[in-house]
């Protein structure tokens, strides 16, 4: 099978590049031919299909801003050279990633009126929300764009500026769930949480599918299961992983603790194949990977209270840390990912 992978960015960035990378890997290793599909970046890793990905764009003035404007909205440059690339590669399937703004959804639509199958990884609430993260001004969760995109521009949720959230609401109207859902075949969540909220959002459950991610678990064979008294932050240093609430309570004590819409992290799913287990916030997909008392705790997002004294429970508590890493490695198996990709494949 030959299967087109789409990603904005082609390096280890996020989480989401990480995934395609993995995924990229896995499709490999099992003699499919592979070819990529992101935006031009000099942190890319070296590929032949570089020749086909459109310039960077970057929000900032510069020679290349007019292109910027334009590419949300399907530039004429991503037209021609995904079009290219979908004749010299011919595709079985178009694997969608994340390919908003730097992309843009046209990519899907020029695949589908070939005839070939679609399917996009969700990796965040960009379908739902503009803002991609569901906190309105960056700070209060809200669901308000699942119905009405207007909601971006009266709270000028993007960077509360008046201009991009205007570019963000054209963007939200443009691709809206009625033209996405007509030029996908499948969408990927990799969390019930997110196919949840897909379906509060209007979208068709019969496309939806919950496929959880997956790490190369042979990477933590050689694993030592004796674990040191200390907790390490992993993550973005950014405000809605709730940075603030973890040292508000590490000042009161001498730790997943969003306060956004998590998704389906890697950085849990890495710390329990490695036999550590993890304190995160009830909130988005982070309790689907925490069975408490097992593998984790989680404690109420934002509440400096409750996550001081799960700290404090964590360390009184007999995890068996080689238990963790055999569940998680049987869970998050590429193999098992494998099979029920495969199957979404062909239907």
């Amino acid at each position: 099978m030959k299967v087109l992978l789409a990603n904005k960015f082609y390096y280890r960035r996020g989480g989401d590049c990480v995934c395609t990378l993995n995924l990229e890997q896995l499709l490999k290793d099992h003699n499919h031919d592979t070819a990529v599909f992101a935006m031009q970046h000099p942190e890319n890793f070296p590929t032949p299909w570089s020749k086909y990905f459109p310039s960077e764009i970057r929000f900032s003035p510069g020679p290349n801003i007019l292109e910027t404007f334009r590419r949300p909205f399907g530039s004429k440059e991503v037209k021609r050279k995904f079009n290219a690339l979908l004749d010299d590669f011919q595709p079985d399937v178009v694997h969608l990633n994340n390919i908003h703004t730097q992309l843009s959804p046209l990519i899907a639509e020029l695949a589908h009126r070939r005839g070939i199958k679609v399917v996009w990884t969700l990796h965040d609430l960009k379908l739902l929300c503009p803002r991609y993260d569901c906190l309105r001004n960056g700070k209060t969760i809200c669901e308000a764009c699942f119905t009405d995109k207007h909601k971006v521009l009266e709270n000028k949720c993007m960077k509360n500026s008046w201009l991009v959230s205007i570019l963000a609401y054209k963007e939200a109207r443009k691709w809206n769930r009625e033209r996405l859902e007509a030029c996908t075949d499948s969408f990927i969540c990799p969390s019930q949480f997110l196919a949840d909220k897909m379906i509060q959002g209007g979208f068709d459950r019969g496309k939806l599918h919950t496929l959880c991610n997956f790490i190369d678990v042979e990477k933590c064979a050689d694993a030592a299961y004796l674990k040191k008294d200390y907790y390490c932050y992993i993550g973005r240093i950014s405000h809605e992983k709730g940075i603030k609430t973890l040292i508000d309570a590490a000042n009161r004590f001498c730790v997943i603790p969003s306060e956004s819409y998590e998704n389906n992290p890697l950085s849990v799913i890495e710390s329990q194949c490695l036999g550590t287990p993890v304190l995160g916030a009830q909130i988005g997909g982070i309790p689907e990977l925490i069975q408490e008392d097992f593998n984790g705790l989680y404690f109420r997002s934002r509440d400096t209270d409750d996550l001081t004294a799960k700290i404090q429970a964590m360390y009184d508590a007999p995890f068996d840390h080689a238990a963790i890493a055999l569940e998680a490695k049987k869970r998050y198996n590429s193999e098992t990912y494998y099979k029920q990709l495969i199957q979404l494949y062909n239907l």
